[in-house]
Order: C-alpha cells, then sequence, then structure tokens
C-alpha cells in the first residue's frame, strides 16, 4: 500500500469519527439483560442471537471462507451473488466443504453501486410480534437494480417499507438500557430532505421503535465521519467499549514501522481541498488527524458516561486505524446462554497473522476480561475499509 493511500485512509478515519452529539431521553429504572430486548419491537442483530445470517459475495475480499466457517457453526447464510461472479462464487464454494450445504446462494442480474455494498450496509431490519419489515431508506431506490434486494425478501414473504432517513448498517447501534431501547445513529449520509433533528428523530423511533436516539453527527463543514462500528462495540446493556488514543502520540506512529516519514516532506504534499486546505505538509496532516481523532473519540466516551454506561476502552495503535484494523468491528452473539464474540485478529509486522500477536492478544483479554468467548477471525477485509460487523447482517 502506497503512502498516499495511507495518510488518505488516515485523514478519513479521523475526520470520520468527528461527531457532535444529541441525545433523546433516558431514565434511571433498574437495567435490563442485554437478551432482553424489548418483545414487541427489536432489530434481529441486538437480539444477539446468529440465525439467518445474509452475507454478499464480495470476491475481492481475501479470507472470507475464515468468517464463514465459523458463521455455519450457528446458522445457514443466504448470499447474494452477481450472476457475473457465480462461476467464482461455485469455485469458492469448494474451498468450504464442511457444512457447505448450508450456504443458500441467490443470485441476481446487475451489480452497478451493490458491488461496494457491504451485507450490513444493504439492510437494516424492524421486527415485531405482529409483522416483519426490514427497513431501507429511501435512497435504495436508487441503486441499480433495486429489485434484487426485494426479491430475496419476498421469496421469504418478508415484507419492507422505505425510511425517510438516511442511513447504513455500520452507523446504526441498538441497546436496551434502563428499560429503553436506544437508537444510536451515526448521521453520515447527506441530510437530501432537509430534515431537522426532531423529524429524523420521529421517523427512527417509528421504524426502529426506539424509546431514545442519539446522534453521533457529522460536521457538514468537515469530511464524513466513517462507521460507529469501527469506534464502539456494545458488549453487555449498559456496557461499551471504546478504541482509545489518549495516549498515543506522532512519535509512536513514526517509530512503528521504523520509518522516519519526514523524509518524504520535501518533495511530498498532500492536496486536502474537501477542507479548503491545500499543500498540507504530511507530517502537519497526520499530527492534526491524531489529535482530531483523539478529541472525538473522547467525546464518544463521554456520551456514553452522560448516559450512563460503564465505558470501557481498548487502546488503539493510529497505524492500525488509519488501516481500518479495529477490533471493535466485531460480532457478539449469544449461544446456549454462552457469550461469544466473532473477533477479527490482524497482521504483525510480518504480515503473519497470529492470535498471539501482543495487539491481537491484548484485544483477546479485553473481551474474555467480559466473560466473552472470544472466536478470532482472521480475514482481509480490513483492506476494503471494514470487517466482520460489515460482512454479517440478519434477516
Amino acid at each position: 500500500m502506497s503512502l498516499m493511500q495511507i495518510i488518505s485512509k488516515g485523514i478519513l478515519f479521523s475526520s470520520l469519527i468527528g461527531m457532535s452529539f444529541l441525545a433523546g431521553d433516558y431514565n434511571t429504572k433498574k437495567d435490563a439483560s442485554i437478551s432482553n430486548i424489548s418483545k414487541e419491537i427489536y432489530v434481529p442483530e441486538y437480539k444477539r442471537g446468529l440465525e439467518k445470517v445474509f452475507m454478499k459475495f464480495q470476491p475481492e475480499i481475501e479470507y472470507q471462507d475464515n468468517l464463514i466457517k465459523e458463521v455455519l457453526n450457528y446458522s445457514d447464510i443466504n448470499f447474494m451473488v452477481a450472476k457475473s461472479a457465480k462461476k467464482e462464487f461455485e469455485s469458492f464454494l469448494k474451498t468450504i466443504p464442511k457444512n457447505s450445504n448450508k450456504i443458500l446462494p441467490f443470485y441476481y442480474e446487475s451489480e452497478g453501486i451493490l458491488r461496494q455494498s457491504w451485507a450490513q450496509d444493504l439492510f437494516e431490519f424492524l421486527v415485531t410480534d405482529k409483522n416483519k419489515k426490514i427497513v431501507f431508506p429511501e435512497e435504495i431506490s436508487f441503486i441499480n437494480s433495486p429489485s434484487s434486494l426485494f426479491e430475496i425478501l419476498e421469496k421469504d414473504s418478508i415484507p419492507y417499507t422505505l425510511s425517510k432517513n438516511n442511513f447504513e448498517g455500520g452507523n446504526i447501534s441498538y441497546d436496551y438500557f434502563k428499560r429503553k431501547n436506544i437508537l444510536f445513529v451515526g448521521d453520515r449520509s447527506p441530510n437530501s430532505r432537509n430534515l431537522t433533528k426532531y423529524e429524523k428523530m420521529i421517523n427512527y423511533k417509528k421504524y426502529f421503535g426506539a424509546d431514545t436516539i442519539v446522534f453521533f453527527n457529522n460536521n457538514p463543514n468537515e469530511t464524513p465521519l466513517f462507521h460507529l462500528d469501527q469506534c464502539f462495540t456494545l458488549i453487555d446493556s449498559g456496557k461499551v467499549a471504546v478504541i482509545n488514543l489518549d495516549n498515543y502520540s506522532m512519535e509512536d506512529f513514526y517509530n512503528e514501522k521504523g520509518k522516519d516519514l519526514s523524509v518524504l516532506e520535501e518533495n511530498f504534499y498532500f492536496n486536502y481541498s474537501s477542507v479548503g486546505a491545500n499543500s498540507i505538509l504530511v507530517s502537519d496532516v497526520l499530527t492534526n488527524s491524531l489529535n482530531y481523532s483523539k478529541k472525538m473519540l473522547r467525546g464518544i466516551r463521554d456520551k456514553f458516561n452522560q448516559l450512563g454506561y460503564e465505558v470501557f476502552s481498548l487502546p488503539a495503535s493510529f497505524w492500525q486505524i488509519v488501516n481500518y484494523q479495529s477490533y471493535m468491528n466485531s460480532r457478539l452473539f449469544i449461544d446456549g446462554g454462552k457469550r461469544k464474540i466473532l473477533m477479527p485478529i490482524f497482521p504483525n509486522e510480518e504480515g503473519i497473522y497470529d492470535i498471539n500477536y501482543f495487539r491481537n492478544k491484548k484485544a483477546k483479554t479485553f473481551f474474555e476480561s467480559f466473560g466473552l468467548e472470544v472466536i478470532p477471525v482472521e480475514n482481509k477485509s480490513w483492506t476494503k475499509q471494514g470487517n466482520i460487523h460489515c460482512l454479517i447482517n440478519e434477516i
């Protein structure tokens, strides 16, 4: 990966977590278990099961089979596959001989924008006792061949509805805490309808059955924030893990790979016109990016503290963050009463995936301290700016 690509991603992630905050109402009654989200309305993922899994075949992502093999231990997998990739998908299935009969492909005609979509981005769900609905933002109608998405639902007689709000899967999180259904929204999408925050809140409450809406809003004058699933993970009702850069310095960044990036400054300038700044020194861009990331991650922790959450910090490396190597992009679920988490692991300095690599081991120990059984998963989806949570959704 070129330095230009690394820095570009670093800028995206640092302004990615730039947010202002607005929280809805909440009370202080007795906490409830994370598995007791309202029986009337809930989002399937946040019931903490792992069933009726939906994924999208993305041939450009290596090592998907590692994640799929783990998921197949708990669920069948509905796979959306472009017909243009059918042969590639069939070859891919041969790498998963065990339980491959539990993979159910759904072939669609045209990719268009869908090629860039992850399973988590395509659907968000509203489920009630009386009815099941899958909620789409109205923008879904602009995707090339949106009927491909709807057909996979109609074959199982699952109705859907369109929401006026813009949202993406990795930017929606849900919890049941203090007798409230709380919806966390990373309000990244452009407000093309000029909805007020009140109008957005009403829509989210209607479509997701939430009592409280907590917005993590991007500043419209800055590059949009990235998805919430890169920044934090709800590890139990009222408990949240957030990445932490407080003790990380630019010296750590320069020394981490044994490189002195300053030698490039004479000839290398970064054009960052999206914030009206041109010809910024690489070192200044990175320093500002790191400081901005620290500030905004502290803001996330502060907001959860204000809501009464127990906040736990997992120290992170800025070098990893600019490469989208976030342990927060995991998938927590309950199996037979045992709480488990599919956790990504990342390569060491030699490019080897090793659970005993100190950062992987530290993250594993961190999640185990909350009583979670950690299932480490090696894949390379981080090279496409996502990870485990992005690749899995539920119907």
